[in-house]
């Protein structure tokens, strides 16, 4: 098997933090089929998300060309971490080290114990600027974007989340009210329309999305001239629309429904497909209910070139504080 690209992100906010990433960097290099090949500088940040009173972190990036699969990697960071006294006990508590698999070459992997590329690292800067030191040029198999891209996307503004959240939800306005209150600005969008369940009537529905896609356009160009309002907060994502239309057409297609019509709605679909690529496109997006879909990181991948945010939280308020603390990392 052939060496592979791999990046890692370091973290410590407790002890004598720069002896501990010094000492798991030297650990790394005694693992058999891993090769350190370049070190970031370490930056001090503020811890995000977690309990309080904790101390700012020391963070660092590391690029390593290595022979170990992506599952057998995670398992050595894991012994480094607990070689250097890490304890697992409260998620973004305090810690000695922490070493997160952030890229491995192109791959996406999507298990239980592994999510690789990192699901939150694409709107971390205390990640991202580490490693714009040791590979800008590697490129995140999800987005497509490169190291560098994402950094820059952090800078631009206004910033964008769509929350892409069930009909009747009201996460998005709750996230805008606490963005609002905490970080500055809002932009409050009018909801999408979801597209029909069952095989309905779809004209109607794209019709209904170009006029969403107007309105998005619209609340860009408001958004961006507003220097008091540097956020914008949707409950809806108009590029998982489009997936979620063309699913229900090919759906439409199965039912056996007139052939003219059918190819109506194609073509339908894909003017607006078209003109949402000129479309403002989220800084980052978060699938509400993503696990449910039935689709597969992998698939994701084809679909989107910005990054997702799916949330691990069971509960709504869990979802609320991770998509705060992704906001927060970003640290407009």
């Amino acid at each position: 098997m052939g060496n592979t690209l791999a990046l890692i992100a370091l973290g410590s906010n407790l002890g004598d933090r720069r002896a501990t990433l010094d000492r798991a960097i030297a650990d790394l290099e005694d693992v058999p089929g891993v090769v350190v090949t370049a070190v970031s500088s370490y930056h001090e940040t503020a811890p995000v998300g977690g309990p309080g009173g904790q101390g700012a972190f020391l963070n660092a990036a590391a690029a390593l060309e290595t022979s170990l699969d992506p599952s057998a990697l995670h398992r050595t960071l894991i012994a480094v971490e607990q070689h250097a006294g890490r304890v697992r006990e409260v998620r973004w508590d305090a810690r000695t080290l922490d070493l997160d698999l952030i890229l491995y070459g192109d791959r996406i992997v999507d298990k239980t114990e592994l999510t690789v590329p990192h699901p939150r690292f694409a709107v971390r800067r205390f990640v991202l600027a580490p490693m714009a030191e040791v590979a800008p040029q590697a490129v995140d198999p999800m987005t497509g974007r490169t190291v560098l891209d994402l950094l820059a996307g952090l800078d631009r503004r206004p910033i964008y989340v769509a929350i892409d959240s069930p009909s009747g939800s009201d996460l998005a306005t709750r996230i805008a009210e606490q963005v609002s209150g905490t970080l500055g600005g809002r932009a409050r969008l009018r909801g999408g329309r979801r597209p029909p369940e069952s095989k309905g009537d779809l004209l109607t529905w794209f019709d209904q999305l170009a006029s969403d896609e107007a309105r998005l356009r619209e609340a860009r160009d408001l958004a961006q001239s507003s220097p008091d309002d540097p956020w914008i907060i949707t409950d809806y994502c108009l590029s998982l629309d489009l997936l979620r239309s063309a699913s229900a057409s090919v759906t439409l297609r199965a039912g056996c429904a007139k052939p003219g019509r059918v190819q109506e709605i194609e073509r339908r679909f894909d003017v607006i497909a078209a003109t949402s690529s000129e479309a403002f496109p989220p800084t980052f997006c978060v699938p509400i209910g993503f696990r449910n879909w039935g689709w597969g990181l992998s698939f994701m991948e084809k679909a989107v070139d910005f990054p997702l945010l799916i949330p691990e939280a069971t509960t709504e308020a869990g979802v609320v504080a991770e998509i705060l603390a992704a906001c927060r990392a970003m640290n407009p």
